[in-house]
């Protein structure tokens, strides 16, 4: 498993890459909305099903759109949003500010 962060060594023992373009990145967010189906009473998202945002959410990586994979409730967490982005290039490389909107 390839590692991507910002800043290298920041965890001992992780060796870090740059995202490369057509890469899947993993974004942890908090509210993004409700989401379908609702999540459990407790709160706590479970694995036994993906919960959804129920409105699309629009992302750019350097400006450009990019590919919203998926845009729900993170697995096993209370109230943190999991998102799938691809970045679909067309921007400059190196390092690149993000932005979400539902």
């Amino acid at each position: 498993m390839r590692h991507r962060c910002e800043r290298p060594r920041l965890i001992t023992g992780v060796t870090c890459h740059p995202a490369a373009l057509g890469d899947a990145l993993i974004f942890y967010a908090s509210g993004l909305g409700p989401v379908d189906p609702s999540p459990p009473p407790d709160g706590v998202n479970s694995l036994d099903q993906l919960r959804q945002t129920t409105t699309p959410l629009q992302m750019l990586m350097g400006g450009v759109p990019a590919q919203v994979l998926f845009s729900g409730l993170a697995p096993q967490f209370a109230g943190v949003y999991q998102v799938n982005a691809q970045d679909a290039g067309g921007a400059a490389t190196g390092a690149r500010g993000s932005r979400a909107t539902p």
